[in-house]
């Protein structure tokens, strides 16, 4: 006489089912897919700033995944005497004002913690999909306090910002 394997088979049967159920049902995380727009033109090199000097440049950011994200930006710059050499900003009616200084509004960049947050108050800070942020900076200048000794420095370094961005699906979640 034969054992019966019905039942060895159909708990086989649900516990594969169950298992698909659970993951159909776990909530999925969309891939997070952040692109760096550069918004001067980069083909002519840095240019050579003296102190107190500003150069076009900047920076946003189009959101290519397929939901909303939250968006940070560190600047790094190089630091002399503790403070940077290059502070990434606007410069409007030829006042340079410092990156996420001037409160963002309905939209733009809010400094915090050492990051500029974008900040957008129609959809609840998200940057949506196929959307692009406004400028993080659109300026660059060099600390006008500094000695010719401090920028031979700079200059051996090849001095120059750095941008980490980075993005959350939801809040109080992983930056990435």
């Amino acid at each position: 006489m034969r054992p019966r394997r019905w039942p060895g088979a159909l708990a086989l049967v649900l516990a594969a089912f169950l298992w698909g159920l659970a993951y159909w049902l776990e909530p999925q995380r969309e891939e997070l897919r952040l692109e760096a727009v550069a918004l001067a033109d980069q083909t002519g090199g840095s240019p050579l700033l003296t102190p107190g000097g500003t150069a076009p440049g900047g920076v946003a950011y189009v959101n290519r995944g397929q939901a909303g994200c939250r968006v940070r930006v560190k600047i790094c710059a190089p630091e002399l005497d503790g403070k940077p050499a290059l502070l990434a900003g606007t410069l409007t009616s030829g006042r340079f004002q410092e990156a996420g200084t001037g409160g963002a509004g309905e939209e733009g960049w809010v400094r915090r913690d050492g990051y500029l947050y974008y900040q957008n108050a129609r959809t609840g800070d998200l940057l949506l999909p196929g959307r692009q942020t406004p400028a993080a900076y659109t300026a660059v200048r060099l600390r006008e306090d500094l000695e010719p000794e401090q920028l031979d420095t700079l200059r051996q370094w090849g001095a120059e910002l750095y941008l980490v961005a980075q993005a959350q699906q939801e809040e109080g979640g992983e930056w990435r």
